[in-house]
């Protein structure tokens, strides 16, 4: 079983069984999002099939027995890691998300940021990053810190938003600081050390009608207020139009099951190691 006290100089354990340190700066993400999120996140087909797909290059790439899901939000994707029978360790700088993640069972649970949690270099074998990039001013070097914190054979698994041409006000509301491509993201790997070992887009489906509903009614007045309870409604579907969408969410887990490429995808799954 994993010491924290062993690989970080400045993490200690509360009284409430979770890792602090006395000092970090939160990640760019709205609270009230942040608990959106907890309450829709078993029964939305988006975190579902994301899980999958995360879960499946886990198993395709992935040869540690200890994974550390950094920004683990509220530990929807950290428990399928869990439960996959791998030894896991959410880093979560919000205070609600760990609480939430401990709520779904989550073992080891650290609230801070890498930064500020002071892990020693070379010490984690495999790290996730989902969706949590696009959240950090700085990417470069907050990813020179994963590289930092990487073992010399380890493993980067990460998701984030596909295409600045689907950057709207939801963006904004998310807070993000960008979309990405896989030549921005090969630019900013290469700066930090990384090397791409499989890249691929995945919600393909949902392309044009992000672009049709967030782009394009943005830029005819359509939508006249950053409204995140529009936001929100995007996130679940009716049970008619899951049925629709049943057969692209099953064919792109087919595809990177068999570590294929999808051309096109409103989101990125990339794994990486150093080079």
């Amino acid at each position: 079983m994993i010491d924290i006290a062993n690989i970080s100089k400045h993490l200690y354990l509360s009284k409430n069984g979770i890792w602090v340190t006395g000092n970090f700066d939160d990640l760019s993400y709205a609270s009230e999002l942040r608990q959106h999120k907890f309450e829709i996140e078993d029964k939305s087909f988006w975190f579902k099939h994301r899980n999958q797909c995360i879960c499946q290059a886990i198993r395709n790439y992935n040869l540690s027995d200890l994974f550390f899901d950094i920004g683990g939000g509220n530990g929807y994707v950290t428990s399928a890691i869990q439960q996959m029978g791998i030894e896991t360790v959410l880093l979560e700088p919000g205070v609600e998300g760990v609480h939430n993640a401990r709520k779904r069972g989550i073992h080891h649970l650290v609230n801070s940021t890498i930064k500020d949690a002071g892990f020693l270099p070379k010490t984690m074998p495999a790290i996730g990053l989902f969706d949590v990039l696009e959240h950090i001013e700085d990417d470069e070097s907050f990813l020179k810190q994963v590289h930092n914190c990487l073992t010399d054979t380890g493993i980067l698994f990460l998701t984030v938003p596909s295409y600045n041409t689907l950057w709207s006000v939801s963006d904004i509301i998310d807070g993000h600081f960008r979309r990405y491509n896989r030549k921005s993201l090969q630019r900013l790997f290469h700066k930090s050390g990384l090397k791409m070992e499989y890249y691929t887009y995945f919600f393909s489906f949902l392309v044009l009608p992000i672009y049709l509903l967030r782009r394009l009614y943005s830029q005819i007045k359509i939508r006249k207020t950053k409204d995140i309870e529009a936001i929100k409604s995007e996130d679940t579907v009716s049970p008619g139009v899951q049925r629709i969408i049943k057969p692209f969410l099953n064919w792109e887990l087919y595809q990177i099951q068999r570590s294929s490429v999808i051309p096109f995808g409103t989101s990125s799954l990339c794994v990486a190691t150093k080079f």
